[in-house]
């Protein structure tokens, strides 16, 4: 075996947290008494590096507790670690006990809404299998979990199952638990996973149909009304047309030179918002003038008239 990552990782104890005070340089059989879980959730990262993959766990103990790397949050090794080795690419956590290094399972607890199996899990069903079935190992290979399952009834007298995260079969059946076998078939099924996922085609969105400048020029139009609607709309058109072809009179222009500041202002603005928009085309609907509108400003001009004649 000589693929995969060599590396390690030092945990510490969040300080931050309450639940830990009691945990920190705490044996291991000081928390088994007290029913005190070791999770990642309650440590910090500390420190990661690569390292001789020829160096067994203990040796590295040994070398980290006379001296931490310079750049690392901690002086040496410390009772409640958590020593992470990653050695070929599978992954061991083991607990930094006064006299040894103790194993940890489901120490890396990444709840997912995607995986079925944790290594408490208890009473799964396989599909296809009868019986129900509990995880009597887990390992993690090349950043993925696996997971030894044990018939609930026959025990160690059956093979035991290989499942990954999500409840699949990762390989076949085993005597042996994770032997040097099982990985490789292991990793036949994440390489095999991977190309599955590089190789899908992804849903295609449904074509769509070129828009053509006749469509743009319809969209632009108001929407044609039909009925007495129609009918209305054209003779407030035929009187709004009367009006801007009727000369204008000497109270209109009076009227003219009476406008405010701000409505010369506002409508020279309007005129140039509009003089902009037809270098392009048809002036938007948004910058036409309403119908109605200019209706409501005659009748006021004719009020106003007959206010003054009076």
């Amino acid at each position: 075996m000589s693929e995969g990552l060599n590396q390690y990782v030092v945990y510490r104890l969040k300080r931050a947290l309450r639940e830990t005070r009691t945990r920190r340089h705490q044996s291991y059989q000081y928390l088994q008494k007290y029913q005190m879980e070791v999770i990642s959730d309650l440590y910090d990262q500390i420190y990661l590096s690569e390292f001789d993959p020829s160096l067994s766990p203990l040796q590295l103990r040994r070398q980290l507790e006379k001296e931490l790397p310079a750049d690392s949050a901690g002086e040496t090794l410390e009772i409640s670690d958590v020593l992470a080795i990653t050695r070929y690419g599978i992954t061991s956590a083991y607990y930094v006990d006064p006299d040894k290094l103790v194993s940890l399972t489901g120490f890396f607890h990444v709840p997912s809404s995607r995986e079925l199996l944790t290594p408490e899990t208890t009473d799964f069903q396989i599909e296809g299998r009868p019986g129900t079935w509990l995880v009597a190992e887990d390992i993690w290979i090349d950043g993925n979990h696996f997971f030894l399952m044990q018939n609930q009834y026959f025990g160690r007298k059956a093979a035991c199952a290989v499942l990954d995260s999500r409840g699949h079969p990762a390989a076949e059946d085993t005597t042996n638990g994770f032997s040097d076998a099982v990985i490789k078939q292991i990793r036949e099924y994440i390489h095999g996973q991977k190309s599955e996922n590089m190789n899908a085609v992804p849903d295609e969105p449904p074509e769509l149909e070129p828009i053509q400048v006749s469509d743009i020029d319809e969209m632009s139009e108001p929407p044609t009304a039909s009925g007495n609607e129609s009918a209305r709309i054209g003779v407030v058109g035929s009187i709004v047309e009367q009006i801007d072809s009727k000369p204008k009179n000497a109270a209109d222009k009076k009227l003219d030179a009476n406008k405010t500041e701000f409505e010369k202002t506002d409508i020279a603005s309007d005129k140039g918002k509009r003089k902009k928009k037809q270098r392009h085309g048809k002036i938007p609907l948004r910058y036409r003038s309403s119908v109605l509108e200019r209706l409501r400003r005659y009748q006021t001009k004719l009020a106003e008239e007959r206010r003054k004649k009076e």
